[in-house]
């Protein structure tokens, strides 16, 4: 919850006192706005422990069972939400106030049972994970751990959990403190210490339907309407996994400290600015929210205790509401300015907070998904009072942290104000986020808090893009330098290759393969062939249209030994497209088969047919030398123009470098090495670039290259990638 100054309202008429402290037993009345939405989620979803609130209580010393007893009674009899039930009446639910009870405390003795935090734990986690049937249960059980046996200190471990339908934050804090008062007067022999109440949450919630006529709501819900009109749907966070199709509760939680010195200026700072600490933490969370996800539009949810009028402070129950505060960022805001809208945001959210969160749901009618919740999906509040430790006669009390946590939205932020500083605790949905990514947000919203305080006129624009940490881990992960020849190309890493493995197989086909070798000879006559016949060098380009087969290896092998660059061309594509990409390229020459003539039409470029006698050793280019050319490019010079699918208009060229594609082999190379003993299936057309790797990177290490099988090559759409080891 936050901090009184942050509930201020305008007074209204404060609800009738009630006759008796609690209705008579077997009373029906209407339920409260929030319990209605509560209860019915828990009629779509089914029963959830996702608004179970534990609490687990440490009892050190000597524990008196009679005043146990009797402080459990006293709280069941004097607050009636305790003993509701909810049933649908003539087609309207309603909630059934039971008549009081002795109130069931269950018992567990694990004082001699081996690994006795394992048992702890799960005895912990099995009370968390109980369901409540709002139609028969109490909305509070409570289960009693014995920790210690005989001639031992004694100690306990008290286990209660409420049904959020029945209480908030605040009401576990009440719930507490009166029971520790009750336990002390039944110990020493008291009357009742607690001031009778006037009136309980059942009257509320009929008080509460009674006052939000539609006359009195006009001016509320016209103020939210137009301060929520056009709000995002979800934020736009990015995201560590995808969404799930329903949201998952489990969540972890982050820990993070701020030491009191920052605390102080922070207070220093939003007294100057006539704020209150809230709207100096929340105006700040919110810019971090923009930083993290790049958007200049956030909405936050924020609780606020909805207990407007004295006589509901002293009640357990569901009075917390919840606000959305908009903030609107730019990089040329200044942090007091952000601070400055945020505080005029909560002011005037504040004012019109009459309003329940579910009958603006029905006002708004946001689009609904089942994958979040509507209107934010963050939520942030300030906790002013943290409970401690509490001493009594023979016995110490300590709320204990819980160790497993339920969200209700993606991420929900608290942060506790104590003398030693502020605690930020981060829940997110583990379904979502990992637990580095909330850490680094973590940092993020320190850095803006100390520039906030260091320098309010600092511009967005002017923050640090993201905290040191990031940066640091940024260097790390872009540190990927590794020592190998810059100069390298395609071919001359196939010829360092072939000098390795020359008489070892480099393409198999079917049941016949080649060696790098002979593989080698072939490109390079074919490479000769193009630099005298066709003057093909440095940077020009050369279409490539054939099937997967030998002889598209060695076209390929040699356009790039000549110090050309090929253009895949892909011959199941359409004639326009393929006619285009030549005309756009300006191909001088293009490497095909006999059977593809037809499908390149007419062209200007010079057509150049290998058929499967290239391979076959009857070499159309026989007459042409088998050694290496010399070099004729170098690692900055072009190796292959593909083209883009041209799903938004004509196919679009991309020009790549021999350096660009030799660092991606060596970097595949080094962490997914190949063996001679591997072989490596190339069945990617050529028009997409994963082929590259596909094809050049085993002939880069001595590796084999398992082409399609004929009967195969005719279906170059399908993509296929698999290192097979030899068997």
């Amino acid at each position: 919850m936050m901090s009184n100054s942050m509930t201020e309202v305008a007074p209204v008429a404060a609800p009738a006192a009630a006759a008796t402290a609690s209705p008579p037993g077997g009373a029906v009345h209407p339920l409260s706005f929030a319990q209605q939405r509560l209860w019915f989620i828990d009629r779509i979803d089914g029963a959830s422990t996702q608004y179970n609130l534990p609490l687990a209580i440490r009892l050190c010393g000597t524990l008196d069972r009679p005043s146990l007893q009797a402080a459990f009674d006293r709280l069941m009899a004097r607050h009636s939400v305790l003993r509701t039930s909810f049933h649908v009446i003539d087609g309207v639910v309603r909630q059934h106030v039971g008549a009081p009870a002795p109130f069931v405390l269950e018992e567990r003795d694990v004082s001699g049972a081996p690994a006795q935090q394992d048992v702890i734990d799960a005895a912990v986690c099995e009370e968390i994970e109980r369901t409540f049937d709002l139609a028969r249960d109490p909305m509070m059980r409570a289960t009693l751990l014995r920790l210690t046996g005989p001639g031992q200190p004694a100690e306990h471990i008290l286990l209660i959990t409420l049904h959020h339908i029945a209480a908030d934050g605040w009401s576990l804090r009440l719930l507490v403190q009166e029971f520790v008062r009750l336990y002390l007067a039944s110990l020493q022999g008291l009357d009742d210490p607690l001031a009778p109440l006037t009136m309980d949450y059942a009257q509320y919630a009929a008080w509460q339907r009674q006052r939000l006529s539609p006359t009195y709501l006009a001016d509320q819900l016209a103020y939210w309407r137009r301060q929520l009109e056009g709000i995002a749907l979800v934020h736009a966070l990015p995201l560590d996994r995808p969404r799930p199709p329903q949201p998952l509760s489990d969540a972890g939680r982050y820990l993070q400290p701020i030491g009191s010195s920052l605390h102080q200026q922070l207070q220093a700072l939003a007294k100057r600015h006539r704020a209150s600490l809230f709207m100096v933490l929340q105006s700040m969370f919110a810019v971090v929210l923009g930083r993290r996800s790049g958007e200049d539009d956030i909405a936050v949810g924020v609780p606020v205790a909805g207990r407007t009028h004295q006589e509901l402070e002293p009640l357990l129950g569901l009075f917390v509401n919840t606000l959305v505060l908009r903030s609107r960022l730019g990089p040329d805001l200044s942090l007091e300015q952000v601070l400055q809208q945020g505080r005029e945001t909560a002011l005037a959210a504040f004012e019109h907070q009459d309003v329940p969160f579910e009958m603006l749901l029905d006002e708004l009618k946001p689009a609904r998904s089942l994958s979040h919740a509507p209107l934010f999906q963050v939520l942030f509040s300030l906790e002013n009072q943290a409970p401690g430790a509490v001493a009594l006669p023979g016995l110490t009390i300590d709320v204990q942290p819980s160790s497993r946590w339920k969200v209700k939205c993606d991420l929900e932020v608290e942060v506790s104000a104590s003398d030693a500083g502020l605690q930020i605790s981060w829940l997110y949905a583990s379904s979502l986020f990992d637990a580095a990514t909330i850490e680094r947000m973590g940092a993020d919203y320190l850095l803006v808090l100390e520039a906030l305080v260091a320098d309010p006129q600092q511009l967005l624009a002017q923050l640090p893009p993201m905290p040191a940490m990031e940066w640091a881990l940024i260097e790390q992960w872009n540190d990927t330098g590794v020592s190998f020849a810059q100069d390298d190309t395609i071919a001359s890493m196939f010829e360092t290759q072939v000098a390795r493995s020359a008489g070892l197989p480099a393409l198999r086909w079917g049941d016949a393969q080649l060696s790098y070798g002979a593989l080698n000879e072939r490109a390079n006559q074919l490479a000769h062939y193009l630099i005298a016949e066709h003057g093909i060098g440095r940077g020009q380009l050369v279409g490539l249209c054939m099937e997967r087969s030998p002889e598209m290896v060695v076209g390929l092998l040699a356009i790039l030994k000549a110090g050309g660059a090929y253009v895949p061309l892909e011959p199941s594509h359409p004639p326009q497209r393929l006619a285009y990409m030549l005309g756009d390229s300006a191909a001088r020459v293009v490497l095909t088969q006999p059977h593809l003539l037809d499908v390149l039409g007419e062209c200007a470029a010079a057509r150049v047919v290998l058929d499967d006698a290239t391979s076959a050793g009857a070499m159309p280019f026989a007459d042409y030398g088998s050694a290496n050319p010399v070099r004729r490019c170098g690692a900055d010079d072009l190796a292959y123009a593909i083209y883009t699918s041209g799903s938004t208009g004509q196919p679009k060229g991309t020009l790549n470098r021999h350096r660009g594609v030799c660092n991606r082999l060596h970097t595949m190379q080094r962490q997914f090495p190949l063996t001679p003993d591997d072989r490596l299936l190339q069945k990617t057309p050529l028009s997409f670039d994963v082929s590259v790797w596909e094809l050049f990177w085993p002939l880069s290490v001595g590796s084999v290259l398992v082409l399609a099988a004929p009967d195969g090559h005719k279906d170059p759409g399908y993509l296929a990638r698999t290192v097979l080891k030899a068997q």
